[in-house]
């Protein structure tokens, strides 16, 4: 069992703050079949590597969404043009730009023991697993949002979209049929390649960091210490899932909401986690760290 956390009675202090309240739970590959049997996808050249990932299209996801009935809050948020609304809505339909300083480092890295914290639409976590098909190994790899529509919308069907182009091979740019068939083609294949693949929504908690089980050999988390309201619950969450690296893209100060890295670093520090600048891009002020 994780502890969950160091400083207990800092930590009911700071996190009484924490205003990620949705609770944790565990999604397959079955919550995939509510989507639209025709997705369009482009691909995502990938930083130091040959490969280009392909993800769907943003504007196809909110299209789908167009189209759907009783709509929540957190899907109505998706179709407009808010980045971010505490405890609704934590920026998963957009590719932030520290996922591409994160992908440039991960050039260098073969872990397929993976999670992906505020994964979003997964390109990250999708490029870890893309890499252990083309080499034939087995894996577990959890992909977690905040929200279950942006996993349904965006990250599920990366996820199928990166097994096709690793097994099968894939256009740079095109369409697919999403159907029920190839989604159960999808996972008997990964399954039968010792291959386990599974997504996670709702907030930063015990609760999660029970439900994700065992330590990882890699964590991987892009722009996800943005406000001070949430980057306790990161940290607590980081510092119990992590196993031997984890690696954390940010900025180095968000305007406007109280995050950035010298917060982070606190926070690091308060619980005795070892960390080291693996990357920085000086001119807009963003950097990867890892923590060991």
């Amino acid at each position: 069992m994780f502890k969950f956390g160091f400083d207990e009675e800092n930590q009911q202090e700071e996190t009484s703050q924490s205003t990620q309240t949705d609770p944790a739970q565990l999604h397959d590959f079955s919550l995939l079949r509510q989507a639209a049997p025709r997705i369009s996808y482009t691909g995502y050249a990938v930083p130091k590597t040959e490969i280009t990932l392909p993800r769907r299209d943003f504007f196809d996801a909110r299209y789908q969404l167009m189209g759907e009935d009783n709509l929540s809050e957190s899907d109505q948020l998706l179709l407009g043009s808010e980045d971010v609304r505490k405890t609704v809505y934590e920026g998963g339909l957009k590719v932030w730009e520290g996922t591409g300083d994160l992908l440039e480092v991960l050039a260098e890295h073969s872990e397929t023991s993976v999670i992906e914290l505020g994964c979003g639409a997964g390109i990250p976590g999708c490029l870890q697993l893309y890499k252990a098909l083309k080499a034939n190994l087995s894996g577990r790899f959890v992909l977690a949002d905040y929200n279950t529509s942006v996993l349904r919308l965006i990250t599920m069907p990366n996820v199928v979209l990166a097994w096709l182009a690793a097994t099968k091979g894939l256009e740079d740019k095109g369409e697919i049929n999403l159907t029920a068939e190839l989604i159960e083609e999808c996972a008997a294949d990964l399954a039968k390649r010792g291959v386990a693949v599974h997504f996670v929504s709702g907030g930063w908690s015990p609760q999660f960091v029970q439900l994700v089980g065992q330590p990882f050999d890699l964590v991987l988390a892009s722009e996800t210490i943005y406000s001070l309201d949430s980057i306790v619950a990161f940290t607590d969450v980081l510092a119990a899932v992590k196993g031997k690296l984890a690696l954390v893209a940010a900025k180095k100060v968000y305007f406007g909401v109280g995050g950035g890295v010298i917060e982070f670093q606190r926070q690091l520090d308060k619980r005795q986690l070892s960390y080291h600048l693996v990357l920085e891009t000086g001119s807009v002020g963003r950097v990867v760290l890892a923590v060991e």
